[in-house]
């Protein structure tokens, strides 16, 4: 471990820190590894404050990143009695306060969200607090102090409506290509909020104290905008969630791309394949192996999406190297692929990316309509990129007496109240779906469960009950529609049949960086008995597209879904 740290430190000699025009922008002493050390506990010391500290109550003056801006050179190079003395001045200069931990233990144990009860689920562990070896005896007593701190305002930097926290963060917009100090603040905001409001905590890939160790001389030497964004990329990357991304990355992935009408790719076989060709123009084909585009393999493009995209499954880094495989800065892009046993080249056009990279992706659903009558009118398909809820009454009066129903959740969700379909028309049983988990202002670090009692799968029940049979479609590219599938699954008797979905279900707050750069986080646990949150929702029956059935054209799961009503 130490010489790893002596590897990390010998390589930030490499870097040079430009000067902005806010904070001093000191010099960092690459040799000196006890500056990452102070940096370490300054972050821990200041998130913890930040959160319980009474001086921060909602409507303070004081002022959390301002004081964190003085503290980091000071800290920086101090020694560890000097650090620790820093440290407890600035509590103590922040005032007096109450504190009991009984009464803070009561007020967990008697929390109410959205007027149900709620139990504590998760405490975040914050043993190092009473780490005397470390911080001290007199930092160590007045942090435990902190964290049983009492105050009935609420934290400036926090609030919550509808069971949903918002973090309440100064843009500063400014700082554009920000100095170390405010580079370290970035880093500092995000992992504190990763550590005390993050409800899946326990499913990082890695223990969160070594992703900060670690990210520390990254954001230090992340000199400049492109480089600053990146460490905030890779970093959010760290938690391994596939809520965690906008539509694309232009800066990583380039701001150009070959649209679908003339070339779409996915990973189909473990290969990366053709799904979408223009024959008119071009010579590859719908089915040729994609060999390398602009030079990079599969491999060369997986690799990439690990290092700056939050991936938490297959499905997802299948549906990222579809949607970001043909990405560039350059006009053309130039594709190598094996058509018929031949190796051949050719230069595409790119254009710059549509508004919603989501219509680049390559599903291609069986029918362009919200609904429709299918195999000779015995079998009703709704397709959920079309779907609009003002239509449900007409849509189910037309299929109501089919042999069954394929509902296709492939692609993007048009309209989100579609989840009510499963309790408006296909039962009249009252079925346990979820359980919600979420942090609340009052207490960080708790993670609270709770049932909510009024959840949408109890409106407007009994319009009538199908009794079909009902096949639901579900894959990598299925966008906002699992927890309209986690619904649709209670229907007594449906299958639902596909591949690994996105595992990105989870309502999310927004995260603002210093510099107006803005991220996702999920801040609500959706509980389903089964962890949609990481793994995608869950597949009855395994259907996945083959080479052979997309050279012919062939739609596989939707050919599935009918052998299974007919059967």
């Amino acid at each position: 471990m130490k010489t790893a740290k002596l590897i990390i430190i010998f390589f930030l000699s490499l870097f040079m820190f430009s000067c902005s025009k806010e904070p001093t922008d000191k010099v960092l002493n690459p040799l000196d590894v006890n500056e990452i050390n102070n940096l370490e506990v300054l972050c821990q010391v200041w998130g913890l404050v930040k959160y319980h500290h009474p001086a921060f109550k909602k409507g303070s003056n004081l002022d959390a990143d301002a004081d964190l801006l003085e503290l980091i050179p000071k800290i920086r190079e101090a020694n560890v009695k000097t650090r620790n003395q820093i440290l407890l001045d600035w509590i103590t200069g922040l005032g007096t306060y109450n504190s009991s931990k009984a009464s803070f233990d009561s007020k967990v144990n008697g929390k109410k969200i959205n007027g149900q009860t709620a139990k504590p689920d998760i405490i975040v562990d914050v043993f190092w607090i009473e780490n005397e070896q470390i911080l001290g005896t007199k930092l160590s007593a007045e942090l435990v102090k902190v964290r049983y701190a009492a105050t009935s305002e609420g934290s400036k930097y926090l609030e919550m409506e509808d069971s949903v926290i918002s973090f309440l963060e100064k843009e500063y917009t400014y700082a554009t290509e920000p100095s170390p100090e405010y580079r370290i603040l970035a880093l500092f905001r995000y992992w504190n909020i990763i550590e005390y409001f993050y409800p899946l905590k326990i499913y990082l890939p890695r223990h969160w104290n070594n992703v900060l160790a670690d990210h520390i001389p990254k954001f230090l030497g992340a000199t400049g905008n492109l480089e600053y964004r990146k460490a905030i990329a890779r970093l959010v990357a760290e938690t391994g969630d596939s809520a965690f991304n906008y539509g694309h990355i232009a800066f990583v992935f380039g701001n150009r791309m070959v649209h679908r009408d003339i070339l779409g790719v996915s990973v189909v076989e473990n290969k990366l394949i053709a799904t979408s060709a223009s024959s008119t123009e071009f010579q590859i084909k719908v089915g040729d192996e994609i060999v390398s585009i602009g030079g990079r393999s599969l491999s060369d493009i997986k690799s990439l999406i690990h290092e700056y995209l939050s991936c938490s499954n297959q499905g997802m880094l299948h549906s990222f190297v579809s949607n970001y495989a043909l990405a560039t800065n350059n006009s053309t892009l130039s594709v190598t692929y094996l058509s018929d046993g031949e190796l051949k080249t050719e230069v595409f056009p790119t254009e710059i990316w549509l508004t919603n990279p989501v219509e680049f992706t390559t599903s291609t659903p069986a029918i362009s309509t919200a609904y429709s009558l299918v195999e000779g009118g015995i079998i009703g398909y709704i397709n959920g990129a079309y779907y609009v809820a003002s239509e449900a009454a007409t849509m189910m009066n037309a299929l109501k007496n089919t042999r069954g129903i394929i509902i296709d959740l492939r692609g993007y969700l048009k309209d989100f109240s579609m989840t009510a379909l499963a309790y408006n028309y296909f039962t009249n049983v009252d079925v346990f779906c979820f359980d919600y988990g979420t942090p609340d202002p009052s207490t960080p670090g708790i993670l609270y469960r709770y049932y909510q009692s009024n959840a949408i799968y109890g409106y407007f029940k009994n319009y009538m009950t199908y009794n079909g049979k009902v096949v639901i479609l579900a894959d990598e590219t299925t966008f906002g529609g699992e927890h309209c599938i986690v619904l649709l699954q209670t229907i007594p008797g449906a299958i639902t049949i596909g591949s690994q979905t996105r595992g990105g279900m989870g309502q999310v707050s927004i995260i603002v960086f210093p510099g107006n750069i803005s991220y996702p986080v999920s801040c609500k646990h959706t509980y389903t008995g089964y962890d949609v949150q990481r793994n995608g929702v869950r597949i009855d029956i395994e259907v996945k597209p083959t080479i052979a059935g997309i050279k012919a054209g062939r739609d596989e799961l939707y050919e599935k879904a009918v052998e299974l009503i007919l059967k």
